[in-house]
């Protein structure tokens, strides 16, 4: 069975850390990357040295990826130019993309390219006992008080789901 590659946007990096769990990626069976022009993004609270740690591959904006890029920017001008190479480049791995961008989620799907957010990678956590059930509600709970807009709704689900599960409390 092949290993899923995803592609992080900024704006999944940031949740990540900010929740204090971006390290627990190392723990998964996915495989994670971004592109080379996350810090683009006023990413100062993510460095260089947190992305590697979490096992996270920087991908190289290519040369041919910049013609693409910059035609999607000028057709979805609301897209940082670090969230077009994260499409792009999930398109070109062949990955599914991670991302909390709902104009991001909305081209991906239409190109055919399998899209999640930060609900589902912090349920992935979970499944792989990377986070327990509660870490996982706190991460969540740090990442909506760090400003992220999620749909209520989902985030009610997940904590309901997270809060019925007993036993495998790890950290």
């Amino acid at each position: 069975m092949a290993t899923t590659v995803c592609v992080l946007d900024t704006c999944i990096l940031i949740d990540l850390r900010h929740a204090g769990v971006l390290g627990k990626l190392a723990l998964l069976s996915q495989q994670f990357a971004t592109t080379d022009l996350w810090q683009m993004d006023g990413m100062s609270s993510v460095s260089p040295n947190d992305v590697g740690e979490a096992g996270i591959r920087v991908l190289q904006a290519q040369p041919d990826l910049v013609a693409r890029a910059l035609s999607l920017s000028l057709q979805n001008r609301t897209l940082s130019v670090a969230d077009i190479f994260s499409l792009l480049l999930a398109e070109r791995e062949h990955a599914m993309l991670v991302t909390g961008d709902r104009p991001l989620r909305r081209i991906a799907e239409d190109r055919g390219i399998e899209v999640h957010g930060i609900i589902w990678l912090l349920h992935e956590m979970v499944r792989a006992t990377a986070l327990s059930p509660t870490a996982a509600i706190a991460a969540l709970k740090r990442i909506l008080s760090g400003g992220a807009r999620l749909p209520l709704s989902a985030v009610d689900d997940q904590i309901a789901t997270w809060e019925s599960y007993h036993g495998n409390e790890a950290s």
